[in-house]
C-alpha cells in the first residue's frame, strides 16, 4: 500500500492473532475467519497449543483463536494524511468537525444529514469512524457482520 500511495507508511507485516475464551467467542472466530477466507484472506483457526508457541505468556483464560498471517501494523500518523491525500485526488470529499446524526437511502441515493441540520447526498458513504464504528450499525442498510460495516 505504501507505492501505492506514494508515502511511507512503516506497513509491517508480522501476522495477527483474535483470542477466544469461550465456546461462543470460538463459534464467532469460525465464522469470521471462514468469511475471510472466502474473500481470500488467509485466516486459520489455531489451538491453545498453537497461540502458546507464538505467546508464551499468554492468559491460561484462552482456549484458542484466529490466526491471520497477512495482518500488520501500520504508522497511523504517517498513513491518515497520505490515505486522505490519496483520497481527495481520487475525488473523495471530506467533511470534518460535524457529527453524523442520520443516514438514509432513498431514491437510489445515500442522504447523510449531520447534528448541526447540514445534509449532503452520496452515491457511496464510508464509515471510518474507527473505535466509533459500531455505533452507525444503525443505519439503514448497513449490516455488521464480523464487525466489518457493508453498506449497500
Amino acid at each position: 500500500m505504501a507505492c501505492e500511495l506514494d508515502n511511507d507508511i512503516e506497513f509491517k507485516r508480522s501476522g495477527g492473532i483474535m483470542v477466544a475464551e469461550s465456546d461462543a467467542q470460538m463459534r464467532f472466530l469460525e465464522r469470521k475467519a471462514a468469511l475471510e477466507r472466502s474473500l481470500g484472506i488467509d485466516t486459520q483457526i489455531v489451538g491453545r497449543g498453537d497461540i502458546e508457541r507464538k505467546l508464551p505468556a499468554i492468559s491460561d483464560a484462552v482456549i484458542g483463536g484466529a490466526w491471520c498471517s497477512e495482518e500488520g501494523k501500520i504508522n497511523p500518523l504517517l498513513a491518515t494524511p497520505a490515505l486522505v491525500r490519496a483520497a481527495k485526488q481520487a475525488g473523495a470529499r471530506f467533511f470534518t468537525g460535524d457529527g453524523v446524526h442520520k443516514v438514509e437511502h432513498t431514491n437510489g441515493k445515500w442522504l447523510v444529514t449531520t447534528s448541526s441540520g447540514c445534509c449532503y447526498r452520496a452515491n457511496k458513504v464510508v464509515n471510518a469512524a474507527g473505535a466509533w464504528a459500531g455505533r452507525s450499525a444503525n443505519w439503514p442498510g448497513c449490516t455488521y457482520p464480523f464487525m466489518r460495516p457493508l453498506c449497500r
